[in-house]
């Protein structure tokens, strides 16, 4: 920051811009052999776009950030192609037809060489990841690729197994959907704590989830700016309101499991509560 900070239009700049260049030149200094950059929203006026990669990599394509990125998919899917650089490779994991065609059309628009990745057909959304990534390194780098860790910090991470509570930061209709799938697939009864921004449709998530029988869903208690509160979703008969000091007495309670979901925002308030959790959990056994 103090390398940069003395820029002539710094000031004009974004936080997020910021970051990024900081990050640039982090790297630069560190001289890493490679360096991989997420775009920060869409990817064609993304601050992370003034770079020339080796190669690009295109994930799923959904609805999200329709506010900024465009009502329809086929609009959302030429903002995530405006990464495509003249001539290097595309790695895309796209099955939305019309999206898949836009990226398409985008790739030969400049000479790009793309290759569209066909997901196994089981496996949660992790080992479906796990393979994309395998797949894209070793035709890049055209020899095996190394052991890559499928476990990552909330995405499907178990926090804790007695009681069981389980996070993930599915935030939009692809990701809430796959998540129904996982846990359509587990055993016994759970309790489901979810919120997001208002930007997105927090109701379609919860119709989604509630297709388990077996699942109670609650509004997750958060003071986050830009998030549902109670007074937004109280009409919707199948979300509960919980207060924070209840949610934490029923992560205590093990005749269930718990699985927190909606946005990455709130897991660290999460982490914090399993601190409590496990001072009420070392409470009960010393009781009993």
């Amino acid at each position: 920051w103090n390398s940069i900070k003395i820029a002539e239009h710094v000031r004009e700049i974004s936080f997020f811009d910021s970051l990024t260049a900081i990050s640039m030149l982090h790297f630069q200094l560190k001289k890493v052999q490679w360096a991989v950059f997420e775009t920060g929203l869409g990817g064609r006026l993304d601050s992370t776009n003034v770079l020339l990669p080796k190669f690009c990599v295109i994930t799923p394509v959904d609805l999200d950030h329709q506010n900024i990125l465009g009502k329809k998919i086929e609009e959302i899917a030429m903002e995530k192609g405006g990464i495509i650089k003249p001539g290097v490779p595309v790695y895309a994991y796209v099955e939305n037809k019309n999206a898949r065609s836009v990226i398409g059309q985008i790739a030969k628009k400049n000479n790009s060489p793309v290759q569209f990745f066909n997901p196994p057909r089981s496996g949660n959304y992790l080992e479906k990841n796990l393979a994309f990534a395998r797949w894209m390194l070793e035709d890049y780098f055209q020899k095996p690729a190394d052991n890559i860790d499928i476990n990552v910090k909330g995405r499907l991470e178990t926090l804790s197994l007695n009681p069981g509570i389980v996070f993930d930061s599915a935030h939009n209709m692809i990701s809430i959907n796959a998540l129904s799938d996982w846990l359509n697939r587990q055993e016994g009864s759970w309790n489901i704590f979810i919120n997001t921004m208002k930007e997105r449709d927090l109701h379609k998530f919860i119709d989604a989830l509630q297709k388990n029988n077996n699942a109670q869903i609650y509004l997750f208690p958060t003071e986050e700016p830009g998030y549902y509160s109670w007074n937004d979703v109280q009409d919707n008969p199948h979300i509960h309101h919980i207060s924070k000091k209840n949610l934490v007495h029923i992560f205590a309670d093990n005749s269930k499991s718990h699985l927190i979901c909606g946005s990455m925002r709130i897991y660290p308030e999460v982490r914090t509560m399993l601190k409590e959790v496990s001072r009420l959990s070392t409470q009960r056994s010393i009781v009993g």
